[in-house]
């Protein structure tokens, strides 16, 4: 195509404001800002006397209707222009017009909205100059920002806003120019003159975009939102160019809650299965019949969502591989070694609860019955074999650690950059412990979590590997009686299990709950929280019936007296909520009913002996999705005033 035009200077009351580009396409104006490069591209041919109408440059003709149409805003027209500018060669895709900002919205016009968009919402609507005009939105992958764009845009037409001053710009190259992203930026503002600027994946970007403060301090009546995944990449943005001038938004945590919220009909194992992101293939939830597919797919997820935000922040911000500096040192000399300390560091976090899972293991049925034939009792000793599958593990963390002779300094600086991308999050628990009044609570316990929980089915990959690569062995030595498949899946069904149980603790951390767990030698109740009115003393259970047996230290004498509880309660996948009523030797009678056939261990023929049979307690089953989602909102307004150093990143 053709790039000949003329360039006309724009003249009002005797003073030069911009140019006018005619060319095949159509004549459009550009104001002083923009237009220093294109002298050097072409010879002025004339003068055009203009005033000025409405904040744009037009003619005494055009206004009379006889010579020139108004500015064409197409995508056409903008391509010669930043042809003109030596920046059209940038790779980004631009959403720009009515059409195709119809188009853009059209995926999400029967889509909920995340909690967050509310602070986007009050973002947009605020009247300028009333808070700051750049909004940051970034997270990790899958975790709705680009769905966000999309209803923002759709929001602002729904108000009437002019699709004319609305613009989506995507980066899509990871070496774009910040220098030519700015020109580019500068155009979309100066000649086309949009008001609300979009700029999704803005991380691509290299170097260290300090030219975003003069979107805050020149572009003072426009608003812009940033939004990107490598969200370490935000990290310095915020602590420096964009400090007291953006309003931050973190998308990378999704509540349970949230969950249902935008998928009605999904429950807490959906959830769960989805690994607590959005946009899943209705095929990754359908059940746990391909173990290795839900392994790869967190895998994966690790691998671009965490890995390569790392690999680019360091990579592209010179203040990350200051921050970073072993890190750093690290990606430049061999990346792949970098690779392996953050998952060694993951597997070192996880191996405790990987421990917990192959501890748990069932080999009978998941669901407690008479019944059933307990595979378990086919196995020649049990309690060696998880041992052995224990060591296993341990030791192939132990061969990692060898191999690459990581530092707790390197360590420490990857526990710090995933809480800086907030994946890694921990919290204080209330350890009850004991009858003494003493030693009625120790605080000195912590639960750590990986979020999203997609990130914890990573965890379960070495394990599947050393199960993969040892288990006709073990089979074979124990009498193992099910054959690999059918133990992955259980291993995997176990892990569920034990994310559930997890899940639940975050929702209660995440609403400020100051709660806790109960443990004295072999007694333990999974959750405790003191309300008001008393203690709430829960069970956590991963089946949809009603089985006594697992009340067994909920209604045990000691729990009962220590506490005084005014609710005892199990939270499981129980249908629909039911209400029971028994005692403490009817739940201690089912526990002895399991064991037929074999001995009844000797904390069960103590208590037999020892259970109350008069009082009756009153036990609440609720369905844990139900009781999660009924929950007390946590407050989602945002403070428009100015961060305080506190607020800064480095937190």
């Amino acid at each position: 195509m053709s790039l000949t035009y003329g360039v006309y200077k724009l003249i009002c009351n005797g003073e030069q404001v911009g140019y006018r580009l005619v060319t095949e396409l159509g004549v459009f104006d550009c104001g002083m800002t923009v237009s220093g490069r294109i002298t050097s591209k072409s010879d002025i041919l004339g003068s055009i006397p203009v005033i000025n109408k409405d904040g744009r440059y037009c003619s005494n003709e055009e206004l009379s209707g006889n010579a020139y149409s108004e500015i064409s805003r197409t995508n056409l027209q903008l391509d010669i222009l930043l042809n003109s500018l030596g920046i059209a060669e940038l790779d980004v895709d631009l959403i720009f017009g009515k059409s195709k900002l119809f188009k853009y919205i059209e995926p999400v016009a029967h889509l909920n909205k995340r909690f967050c968009f509310d602070t986007i919402k009050e973002f947009l609507d605020s009247k300028i100059g009333s808070t700051r005009n750049i909004l940051a939105l970034f997270g990790l992958r899958r975790t709705g920002k680009t769905v966000m764009i999309q209803q923002a845009v759709k929001h602002l037409i729904e108000n009437r806003v002019s699709s004319e001053k609305i613009a989506c710009l995507t980066l899509k190259d990871n070496k774009i120019d910040e220098i030519k992203l700015r020109d580019y930026i500068s155009v979309l503002y100066d000649v086309f003159d949009i008001d609300y600027l979009f700029i999704d994946e803005l991380t691509y970007a290299v170097g260290g975009l300090s030219f975003l403060s003069s979107l805050s301090d020149f572009y003072t009546t426009k608003k812009t939102i940033l939004s990107g995944t490598n969200s370490l990449g935000f990290v310095p943005l915020l602590r420096h160019t964009l400090f007291y001038r953006a309003i931050r938004v973190n998308t990378t945590y999704i509540s349970y809650k949230e969950f249902s919220d935008l998928y009605p009909s999904a429950k807490l194992l959906d959830y769960i299965k989805a690994g607590g992101i959005l946009g899943v293939d209705k095929n990754y939830l359908k059940s746990h019949a391909n173990i290795d597919s839900y392994i790869d797919a967190s895998n994966e997820y690790l691998l671009s969502s965490v890995v390569r935000n790392l690999f680019s922040g360091l990579e592209n911000f010179d203040d990350l591989s200051f921050d970073y500096r072993l890190l750093s040192d690290m990606y430049f000399e061999d990346s792949e070694r970098l690779k392996a300390l953050v998952n060694n560091w993951l597997q070192h976090y996880g191996s405790d609860l990987v421990l917990k899972i192959v501890r748990g293991v069932p080999l009978g049925s998941s669901e407690v019955s008479t019944t059933i034939v307990n595979l378990r009792s086919s196995v020649a000793d049990w309690s060696s074999f998880k041992d052995e599958l224990r060591t296993l593990y341990l030791k192939r963390l132990k061969l990692i650690d060898d191999t690459y002779n990581f530092t707790n300094d390197e360590l420490k600086e990857v526990k710090d950059f995933l809480s800086k991308i907030e994946c890694y999050k921990k919290c204080d628990m209330t350890f009850y412990r004991g009858s003494d009044e003493e030693e009625e609570k120790v605080s000195s316990r912590q639960l750590v979590f990986l979020i999203p929980v997609i990130l914890r089915y990573s965890l379960l990959s070495l394990i599947m590997s050393i199960v993969d690569d040892n288990y006709s062995e073990l089979a074979l030595k124990y009498n193992v009686t099910i054959d690999i498949v059918e133990f992955k899946k259980r291993l995997l069904t176990t892990a569920i299990g034990q994310l559930f149980e997890d899940v639940i603790y975050l929702e209660f951390m995440q609403h400020g709950i100051d709660f806790g767990f109960y443990r004295d030698s072999n007694k333990e109740v999974d959750l405790v929280y003191k309300a008001t009115e008393g203690y709430h003393l829960y069970e956590i259970k991963l089946t949809n019936k009603i089985y006594l047996s697992d009340l067994k230290w909920l209604l045990c004498r000691d729990v009962i007296d220590k506490f005084q509880p005014v609710e005892l309660c199990v939270l499981s996948n129980i249908p629909e909520d039911k209400e029971i009523h028994c005692t403490e030797y009817d739940v201690i009678k089912s526990v002895a009913d399991k064991y037929t056939n074999r001995k009844l261990p000797a904390w069960v023929s103590e208590r037999l002996k020892t259970a109350d049979k008069d009082t009756v307690y009153t036990v609440h089953y609720r369905n844990a999705s139900e009781f999660l989602k009924s929950m007390e909102d946590v407050s989602t307004e945002y403070d428009f005033n100015l961060l305080s150093e506190s607020d800064d990143c480095d937190e």
